[in-house]
């Protein structure tokens, strides 16, 4: 697949370098990274991107459409100005405490790039924990299929130990023993992903991130919003960024709510 190069992808452009694990010069290159993604980027002649767009564009994989092999491959998304603006939405958004309605064409890469924000604070977030939830199985279980393509594809370097990985949690984690007893440690961070048939499927959690997959499918919206919004909310302060989106044309159940 041919693409030119991009000034907010390094890695991409230029490989991993051929440091031996342990010296120096690989443990710098190393750190440099992690701080870009957890800081951001601003390279040379360009604006400053979010460090989770950073981590998106350089480590994450999605699927793409290859014309050379008439097929979908795994490779490092292409740089958009769509993406750019939404990734900085994203940021503000958490930043400043308010949510988001995304509404969208198909096959726009949405549950990529939102599998992506959600892998970084899973990754570089201590105890972070977030949350998918959608109307019907099937698009629960597709973008939890889209974001461990995702993670698989991730450098050992980045990729963190697995605790549970079941149908509806990923927990990131290991186990050690202590006087005797397995202890569960490491970063402890967890994504939920939750049929929303219930419209509290949520209670309960305290989440970074809640997304809503396929918003136009949603049978009860605005109940399964106002059920949940203690997740992500204490009293003023709104903590954890909701993110309501979905396709134009796929909205059933006349999707009132939505719109």
């Amino acid at each position: 697949m041919r693409r030119s190069k991009c000034k907010y992808t390094p890695v991409r452009n230029e490989g991993f370098p051929n440091y031996r694990p342990g010296t120096p010069d690989y443990i710098q290159w190393w750190n440099l990274q992690v701080k870009r993604c957890r800081e951001g980027y601003k390279p040379t002649g360009g604006v400053w991107i979010p460090g989770m767009y950073y981590f998106y564009l350089n480590f994450c994989k999605v699927e793409l459409y290859d014309p050379d092999k008439n097929r979908k491959v795994m490779d490092n998304p292409f740089y958009r100005d769509m993406d750019h603006e939404y990734m900085q939405e994203i940021y503000d958004a958490k930043k400043n405490g308010y949510g988001l309605i995304v509404l969208k064409a198909r096959r726009k890469g949405f549950s990529f790039m939102n599998s992506g924000v959600l892998l970084h604070d899973w990754t570089f977030n201590e105890n972070s924990e977030s949350g998918v939830g959608a109307q019907t199985d099937n698009y629960v279980s597709d973008f939890r299929r889209k974001m461990m393509l995702s993670y698989n594809q991730l450098p050992a370097q980045l990729r963190l130990q697995v605790l549970r990985n079941r149908e509806d949690i990923l927990m990131s984690g290991y186990k050690e023993k202590v006087d005797g007893v397995w202890v569960e440690k490491g970063f402890l961070s967890k994504v939920h992903f939750r049929v929303m048939e219930n419209p509290d499927a949520f209670r309960g959690t305290s989440l970074n991130y809640m997304i809503f997959e396929e918003a136009g499918e949603f049978k009860k919206l605005r109940k399964a919003y106002l059920a949940n919004e203690e997740c992500f909310r204490e009293g003023a302060i709104q903590f954890g960024l909701p993110i309501i989106g979905g396709t134009s044309n796929q909205m059933s159940h006349d999707s009132e709510d939505y719109m």
